[in-house]
C-alpha cells in the first residue's frame, strides 16, 4: 500500500486523490495487519508458552505496522506536521509456485473484486472508491518478511509472495484501473 498504492493513487488520482488514499490506507492497513497477525499465529509452530488465548491478542496489540498506522492516524487528527520518508527474491518463487499464485490470485484480484463488488452494492460514486480499489490491488507490503520471521511463520514464502506479486500487479493494477474507468464513462453516459 505505502509502496506502490499510494504512488498509483497519487499519479492516476493526482493529489485530492492521494489525500483520500492516504486517509484509508491507515485504517486499511489496521485491518489487514489483523487479520495478518490472526493467519501466522494461527499457522505458527506449536510453542506451549504460546497456547494461552492471550498470546494472538499481545501480539496485535504489540503488532509494529498496527501501532505506526494508528499513531499515523493519531497523528494526522492532531494535524502535526511529520516529514515524511519513504528486497525482492526470487530464489523462492519456483518452489513455492502454485501457492504464491494463490496469494496473489487473494491479494490482487479477489481483494479488490471484492471491494468494487461492495462499492457498487452500496451504490459509491467511483470517484469516491476509486483510492480503495488502488489500495486494495496493491500487492504483499514488504514488511511481511519482517512479519513473518518476527511471528516465525514462512520468512521464504512472504519473499516469494512479496516478489511476484509486485511483478503481477503491473498487470493487474492496469485491469482494474480498465474496469473503473469502463465504469466511469458508463456512468457518464
Amino acid at each position: 500500500m505505502g509502496y506502490i498504492g499510494l504512488a498509483v493513487s497519487f499519479y492516476y488520482l493526482g493529489r485530492k486523490g492521494f489525500v483520500s488514499a492516504s486517509i484509508l490506507a491507515g485504517f486499511l492497513m489496521i485491518i489487514q495487519n489483523l487479520l495478518a497477525v490472526i493467519a501466522l499465529q494461527m499457522h505458527a509452530p506449536y510453542n506451549p508458552a504460546a497456547k494461552s488465548r492471550w498470546v494472538p491478542a499481545l501480539k496485535v496489540l504489540g503488532n509494529p505496522i498496527i501501532l505506526s498506522a494508528m499513531a499515523g492516524i493519531l497523528v494526522s487528527l492532531t494535524a502535526l506536521p511529520v516529514p515524511l520518508g519513504a528486497s525482492l527474491s526470487f530464489s523462492m518463487v519456483q518452489a513455492k509456485l502454485k501457492a504464491v499464485l494463490s496469494c496473489g490470485l487473494l491479494k490482487l484480484i479477489l481483494l479488490p473484486g471484492t471491494g468494487l463488488i461492495l462499492y457498487r452494492l452500496f451504490n459509491v460514486m467511483p470517484e469516491a472508491y476509486l483510492p480503495g480499489i488502488i489500495l486494495l490491488a496493491a500487492p504483499t507490503a514488504t514488511v511481511t518478511y519482517v512479519m513473518a520471521r518476527e511471528m516465525q511463520g514462512d520468512s521464504e514464502f512472504a519473499v516469494a509472495a512479496i516478489s511476484l506479486n509486485t511483478l503481477l500487479s503491473a498487470v493487474t493494477y492496469s485491469i482494474w484501473l480498465s474496469i473503473v474507468a469502463k465504469i466511469l464513462i458508463v456512468g457518464c453516459q
